[in-house]
């Protein structure tokens, strides 16, 4: 499996744009060590099979999603917004302990059969001195993608 959002550079070709549904769902949780709560999950938006196979024959698949993280902030965090936007880019952060309350993996059924599962794991929760428009600190992740299939028999190549 292979997860990315540049697909610019592609070393193989996509065969089809695999349809699919959410079989379960949950959001990642984790307390922050100033008692905020951070949600966070991985939804993919498109699944394409490729031209690839893997050590025993089965498919390869390219995944496509999006991240979304939200917070759940104690009130006496929160402060007046800041002034200036936040820049991802350019703003200082501070690298926060967290605790793991759960990080599920979430599956997903394929059109062709295949049961998808897909995990994110945080690895650091970053937080910024800036504030949202609710006067909230604003977190961000780094986090990496655990990706399994369980495939029907018949997309064995041998």
């Amino acid at each position: 499996m292979k997860n990315s959002d540049d697909t610019s550079q592609l070393e193989f070709e996509i065969t089809e744009d695999v349809e699919f549904e959410f079989i379960n769902f949950n959001w990642n949780k984790h307390e922050v060590e100033d008692g905020t709560i951070l949600k966070a999950c991985h939804v993919p938006v498109k699944i394409f099979r490729t031209s690839r196979t893997d050590q025993h024959g089965y498919p390869v698949y390219l995944v496509l999603g999006k991240d979304f993280v939200t917070a759940h902030v104690p009130k006496e965090l929160r402060q007046p917004p800041s002034s200036e936007p936040f820049d991802p880019e350019n703003d200082q952060m501070e690298i926060i302990q967290f605790t793991v309350l759960r990080e599920p993996w979430n599956s997903f059924e394929l059109s062709d059969g295949t049961t998808l599962k897909i995990r994110l794991i945080t690895n650091q929760v970053h937080v910024s001195e800036k504030r949202n428009a609710f006067g909230e600190p604003i977190y961000q992740i780094t986090k990496t993608l655990s990706i399994s299939a369980v495939f029907p028999p018949h997309l064995r190549k041998k």
